[in-house]
């Protein structure tokens, strides 16, 4: 059976900010490995309307991580690029890279590594937990979906 959050006929998906927060979110804190979520969706979360299909996050992660972490992610239901891969990116000191699909919604997680950036560390040691549904999202993803129809 089709998820509901695909469209048949546009052929694509129709993924609100809370979803692709709730894909991600349990596999990501199940790794053991500090990460934030940034850009759009951090936006949304705090109260900024925007329209966003995936999900950026800046995450600390060791090379001998990486398998750890990829086996958060079931083949059935992820594409995760292999463990070496991840442990290539995440040995680099700057601008390491990847990105996690989810296969049903195409949901994609960009995933940012801190490697040795001053900020992204400062960004993890300060970052502030949020409930996406008590700060109304689901609601304001409501609204511009009335508001576009």
């Amino acid at each position: 059976m089709m998820s509901p959050l695909y469209n048949r006929r546009a052929r694509c998906s129709v993924v609100r900010p809370t979803d692709v927060v709730s894909i991600f979110a349990s596999a990501f804190a199940a790794s053991g490995a500090e990460w934030m979520i940034t850009d759009g969706v951090a936006a949304i979360l705090y109260g900024e309307p925007r329209l966003t299909q995936d999900i950026d996050l800046v995450v600390a992660l060791r090379p001998q991580d990486a398998s750890s972490f990829s086996a958060q992610f079931p083949d059935a239901e992820f594409y995760c690029p292999p463990a070496e891969v991840i442990a290539n990116e995440a040995a680099r000191e700057a601008f390491g890279h990847f990105n996690v699909l989810h296969l049903e919604t195409d949901a994609r997680a960009d995933v940012y590594l801190a490697g040795n950036d001053a900020l992204a560390h400062r960004g993890l040691a300060t970052r502030l937990e949020r409930d996406a549904d008590a700060l109304g999202v689901a609601a304001q993803w409501q609204e511009m979906s009335r508001l576009r129809d």
